[in-house]
């Protein structure tokens, strides 16, 4: 059986070696990231990421990224990130920034 779901515009879905999902949606009317577990179709978990913590995460993933290129084994290519989707990365972060800190 196959579920298809529309998953707002302002949300991004990953799928893991498992086939487990994890969303992310930003809900702008409560000012919260909605991150959300999945699998086989159904919603495990949930988990509300409010102003400062979605900042916090962000900048750990971006420093995981760095330490990732730094200690990157030769032999094992490091995944492209095309210029354009790289500057929506960068301009999607400073717009979340920009919004929590309005307050």
């Amino acid at each position: 059986m196959t579920v298809t779901e529309l998953v707002p515009q302002q949300s991004t879905v990953l799928v893991d070696a498992r086939d487990t999902c994890l969303r992310a949606t930003w809900h702008p009317s409560d000012r919260v990231v909605v991150l959300s577990h999945w699998h086989e179709g159904v919603c495990a978990s949930t988990f509300r990421l409010a102003g400062p913590d979605v900042t916090r995460l962000a900048t750990f993933l971006v420093g995981v990224l760095g330490d990732q290129a730094d200690t990157a084994d030769a032999t094992v290519a490091a995944p492209v990130v095309a210029p354009a989707r790289l500057a929506r990365s960068r301009a999607w972060l400073g717009e979340v920034r920009d919004r929590f800190s309005r307050g």
